[in-house]
């Protein structure tokens, strides 16, 4: 009797372990009644189950009797004593021949019985609880063993009941924790998902079939101005909707799903928001329709960057084509102006013709500062940046400002004088101030006012550079203050587009403002505009810092003036209008002139000239080989030259994004006569010196 309590209290100290259970119930029925013992479990289908497990005294014969159970396959309905056992649920006890059952035992069994030559068998049921689920079989094959007896077949079944109900209090904590388990997880999974949708940028959104709100998560609430608080189950889907929306819920009722754009609407304001949208139907287990879900993207910032990408390549298709335009058109203002130049001086002073010729050459210069500007507006032209002084530059022009804004404005210039210097071209920065002094003082037309011109130094941190789209450090401002109209927000975001300009046709070209911003954004700053109706406007221009002072600049000594008849100049032009002008004026200054209509042509003579080369003028857009590849082969063959570069448009092949690289001589066109001589005789004269 206290053997078996000993068992009994084992078997409830391991209740809630399943497989440890199993363990000790084989373990205790070995030490009360066998010399080995295999517990074995069936599903409700006489299969066997896993966990089934066996033991014995010796551990080599536990070993054998594991290996054994390992190979049985789980699954398959079992024959033998075990089996019947558990089908029937009458216990049995058999003797047996060991040599007659090795013979006819199937495998993994057989090698047991010839390896442990078993003389008894002891087979009782394992059930509780109105459910058989195993059996346990118990064996005797040591030699000082005897058979079992009806004795021991009273003690099994005993032992067998008390631990079919430990087992299936076990199985039953173990279907416990299974489903403890299994709701633990759903929760988590559900709690995935609840942040997965009321953490998501995007709305998503629920209805019912009839078309009532269920739900709509946080990014979908701010999108549509919904407080989160607020309940939605009181709105239905025409609140949300136009009715082309509307119309989409009886094809998501047809199809299933519909994805495409729509818009929402915001509760608020009323706007329609354009979205990108994923409809499906809600369905439950057996495929009936439940509702609908929406998942939308708000396209809005989208639409503005698609905005923003068309518009800046329409800007660089139009800057190419400025390009082109300039580079033709430049030759052909060369070849106007300066024949204009010589049809003037070649008529007697003060005739009409004269007078004919001046309105040419201004109209000339009109549409070469329009080139200019076109170049300027798309940061094609060639730029060279130096340090400037820009409080001096502001207090110079002052008197030329004056002059431009009338006596019905008050100028004030705060430029304080260690201000320090600035990285640009100095005669675009000019031209910036000019352009934003004009605009000005047309804002303030026939009302008065003051302009206001003051220079500053700030230091752009991270973020501040970020919204500029400029590098972080110390950077010069110069803000040009007006007290006039302002600027409307319609008219706003186009202030800096090319030909935009709110003047009446034939007043303006619209071209001011964005050759600001192009000379700026070339310079490597920025433009910014604040702007109050009937209150004025502030442009604030922003420019590279100079964190070195200007050097000083040395007075040069007298140039060497160098006969023409001296030098010899080879002249490179593909256009023959322009190349013929060229030639005809430095021929007729003197000079001695070879010309070639191309780079390839041009290397080709220089191998046959054996005089020295005193200057190659060359234009820098050339086919088949421009001017700075030709310059390079050129040293080679007459590397006492210099180089004169001319164009009106580079590309930038003397230089990175319009600057010019140092060291490069460079004569912009459109050129006139007296602008090529005298920088011939300069270029020439400083070498001289």
């Amino acid at each position: 009797m206290f053997a078996l309590s000993e068992a009994f209290r084992a078997f409830a100290e391991t209740t809630t372990d399943y497989p440890s259970l199993l363990a000790t119930v084989a373990d205790e029925l070995v030490r009360l009644i066998g010399d080995g013992c295999v517990v074995a479990l069936v599903d409700d289908a006489g299969a066997w189950a896993e966990h089934c497990t066996a033991a014995a005294r010796d551990p080599a014969s536990a070993a054998l009797l594991l290996e054994a159970i390992r190979r049985v396959e789980v699954g398959a309905v079992g024959v033998g004593l075990a089996a019947r056992v558990a089908n029937t649920g009458d216990p049995m006890m058999l003797h047996v021949d060991p040599d007659e059952l090795a013979a006819r035992a199937e495998q993994p069994f057989a090698a047991v019985v010839c390896a442990l030559r078993p003389r008894s068998f002891l087979a009782v049921p394992l059930h509780a609880r109105g459910r058989r689920f195993g059996a346990v079989t118990l064996m005797r094959y040591a030699p000082d063993s005897g058979v079992f007896d009806e004795a021991d077949l009273a003690f099994a079944r005993s032992l067998a009941d008390h631990a079919a109900l430990a087992i299936a209090n076990a199985q039953l904590v173990v279907s416990l924790q299974a489903e403890l388990e299994e709701r633990r997880r759903a929760e988590e999974k559900s709690a995935r998902f609840v942040s997965l949708v009321e953490n998501s940028t995007e709305m998503i959104a629920m209805a019912s079939l009839d078309g009532r709100v269920l739900f709509v998560n946080a990014a979908g609430r701010a999108l549509v101005g919904l407080p989160p608080d607020r309940d939605v189950r009181d709105l239905t889907l025409p609140d949300f909707h136009t009715e082309d929306g509307l119309r989409r819920g009886d094809i998501i009722r047809e199809r299933g799903s519909w994805q495409g754009q729509g818009v929402l609407r915001h509760f608020v304001t009323g706007e329609l928001i354009p979205t990108q949208i994923s409809s499906f139907l809600m369905r439950d287990s057996e495929g009936t329709p439940l509702g609908f879900a929406t998942v939308q993207r708000d396209l809005r910032e989208t639409q503005r960057l698609e905005t923003e990408l068309r518009q800046a390549q329409r800007m660089e298709a139009l800057g190419r084509l400025a390009g082109g335009v300039a580079h033709d058109f430049n030759n052909l203002l060369t070849v106007i102006l300066s024949y204009a130049a010589i049809l003037k001086r070649a008529l007697p002073h003060g005739s009409r013709a004269v007078q004919d010729v001046i309105q040419i050459d201004r109209a000339g210069n009109r549409a070469a500062e329009l080139t200019r500007q076109l170049l300027a507006f798309s940061r094609q032209q060639v730029l060279e940046p130096t340090a400037i002084d820009l409080a001096a530059t502001l207090r110079a022009m002052e008197d030329m400002i004056r002059r431009l804004i009338g006596e019905t404005i008050e100028l004030r210039i705060v430029a304080p004088a260690e201000l320090g210097h600035v990285i640009v071209d100095a005669g675009q920065i000019e031209q910036v101030v000019m352009n934003l002094v004009v605009n000005a003082r047309d804002a303030m037309e026939g009302r008065g006012g003051v302009l206001t011109l003051e220079a500053a130094r700030v230091e752009l941190d991270a973020a501040s550079a970020a919204k500029l789209g400029l590098a972080m450090g110390p950077f010069t401002t110069l803000a040009v203050v007006d007290t006039g109209s302002g600027i409307d927000t319609k008219t706003h975001p186009h202030l800096f587009e090319p030909f935009f300009t709110t003047k009446p046709r034939g007043k303006g070209t619209g071209l001011g403002l964005s050759t600001v911003m192009g000379i700026c954004k070339q310079s490597g700053g920025h433009v910014t505009v604040d702007s109050v109706i009937g209150r004025g406007t502030t442009f604030r221009v922003y420019l590279p810092t100079s964190l070195k002072p200007a050097a000083p600049i040395a007075p040069r000594a007298a140039p060497v003036v160098v006969a023409p008849s001296d030098a010899r100049i080879f002249v490179v032009e593909d256009q023959h209008e322009v190349r013929t002008l060229i030639c005809t004026v430095l021929r007729g200054a003197g000079y001695t002139v070879h010309e070639a209509s191309d780079g390839e042509q041009a290397l080709a003579d220089a191998r046959t000239i054996y005089l020295p080369i005193d200057l190659l003028l060359t234009d820098v857009i050339m086919p088949r080989l421009g001017g700075p590849q030709l310059a390079v082969h050129w040293k080679e063959i007459h590397p006492e030259s210099l180089v004169l570069f001319m164009s009106g448009y580079t590309d930038d092949e003397l230089g990175s994004q319009g600057i010019l690289d140092p060291g490069v001589e460079l004569i912009q066109k459109p050129l006139t006569p007296d602008s090529l001589l005298q920088r011939v005789r300069d270029l020439l004269a400083m070498v001289s010196d």
